[in-house]
């Protein structure tokens, strides 16, 4: 069976899937992850190809997770995320190169099988190099996926199959043509396999994964829970520091909290 149709005989969560499609005859798979989310994925992803399969070549686009998850970074993408068109534009010069970077690295030795995740700034461009080198494509949450009116056009042409967090979106890409996949949010198995603490009280922050999104959430958050008498708990993203979250909350004017 091809590892195309391995996949759509799976009948397990997304990350299950992509094992079973990296357990094929390719000996490189190449993620591309922009964000700490698809950071997280891809690390997941990564581990699970790696026990299946210990001979392939892992590497690619990504943060602290899928490196210590086996993938030979060429480019690291620790700090692309951004909202807004101002923060946006400026990590487009990195972006910009973690592109040439990936791009250079696609086209050497033999073609394997590409993973992009979510980033569609970045990952709709690689789509289109990659499968013109000959690299298999499976896009791995598409951008977009949550919207229920409409997915983007352009991924049908552009990959050999989909795996999408959401039921809607894999019924209309498949209504577009594409080979869509829904096996679940990843998410939710990678809940499954964390040993959670005992059920506390008190409230949880969690003020985001991009620099700037910190800042701007926390000077929002730390008044509304001033003078409430509960447990304050920040929960940094992982690519982002314990340090870093404490002293945005200092700046916010926020209490005593726990990170």
């Amino acid at each position: 069976m091809s590892e195309i149709g391995t996949l759509a005989a799976v009948q397990r969560a997304g990350a299950d899937a992509l094992t079973q499609v990296g357990a094929g005859v390719h000996t490189r798979v190449f993620f591309s992850a922009g964000e700490a989310s698809g950071d997280a994925y891809a690390a997941e992803l990564a581990s699970r190809i790696g026990e299946a399969r210990p001979d392939v070549d892992l590497e690619g686009v990504g943060g602290q997770l899928s490196q210590g998850a086996g993938v030979h970074l060429v480019a690291s993408s620790q700090d692309w995320g951004a909202v807004g068109i101002i923060e946006s534009l400026k990590v487009v010069p990195q972006v910009w190169q973690g592109y040439r970077a990936a791009v250079a690295h696609l086209r050497r030795g033999r073609p394997g099988l590409f993973v992009p995740i979510d980033y569609g700034y970045l990952n709709i461009k690689l789509c289109r190099q990659a499968r013109a080198l000959g690299w298999r494509v499976v896009y791995f949450i598409p951008p977009g996926s949550w919207r229920r009116t409409k997915q983007g056009a352009d991924l049908p042409g552009l990959t050999d199959a989909i795996i999408t967090p959401f039921s809607w979106s894999a019924t209309m890409l498949q209504e577009m043509g594409a080979n869509a996949h829904w096996f679940g949010h990843p998410l939710r198995q990678m809940l499954k396999q964390v040993d959670a603490p005992a059920v506390r009280s008190g409230i949880a922050v969690l003020p985001g994964s991009r620099h700037h999104e910190i800042e701007h959430n926390l000077k929002a958050i730390a008044p509304a829970l001033k003078g409430l008498n509960v447990p304050i708990r920040l929960a940094p993203a992982p690519n982002v520091t314990s340090d870093e979250v404490a002293q945005a909350w200092v700046r916010a004017g926020g209490g005593e909290c726990e990170v």
